[in-house]
């Protein structure tokens, strides 16, 4: 029997070809729901139907395979469902866009960003840029202005 289950896991990663570990782990349910399956039809062959135990167990196989079948056909489900959503190809290094120019962080906040994406750069790569620095104006700024723009004023 054990030579018979690594024959079939055999067959199957020849077939599966899982990648990741979600395909693992589906790739295993679905290993688990066969052997379950097979063993049911052993089991069945193995029964002997003129004794009394023999309308219990055959409920008892019939139960398990139905959870068996259920369990690989949820599996199958699954599987092709992570597959179709896959790409088919990997990119070739060669064909990977070009990562984008690192913005110069002495770009204001409030101008397009030079990566090209059309976003504001504080939208963009300046999303964690520091604000600009907020001085506050100095105490002789009101008279400096004042005397500067009317000077007959004071």
């Amino acid at each position: 029997m054990q030579n018979e289950i690594l024959e079939l896991r055999r067959q199957l990663v020849h077939e599966i070809q899982p990648q990741g570990v979600i395909e693992q782990a589906l790739f295993d349910e679905i290993l688990a729901a066969l052997v379950r399956l097979r063993r049911c039809a052993q089991r069945e062959l193995a029964l002997d139907p003129d004794t009394d135990e023999a309308a219990q167990a055959q409920k008892d196989i019939d139960r398990q395979r139905t959870l068996a079948h259920a369990l690989l056909l949820r599996s199958n489900a699954e599987l092709r469902r992570l597959r179709k959503d896959r790409p088919e190809t990997a990119i070739d290094p060669a064909e990977q866009p070009e990562a984008a120019p690192v913005p110069d962080p002495n770009t204001p906040r409030g101008a397009q960003c030079p990566c090209g994406s059309g976003l504001k750069y504080k939208r963009c790569h300046g999303w964690n840029a520091p604000a600009a620095q907020v001085t506050k104006p100095s105490p002789n700024l009101r008279n400096n202005i004042l005397d500067h723009f009317a000077p007959n004023l004071r």
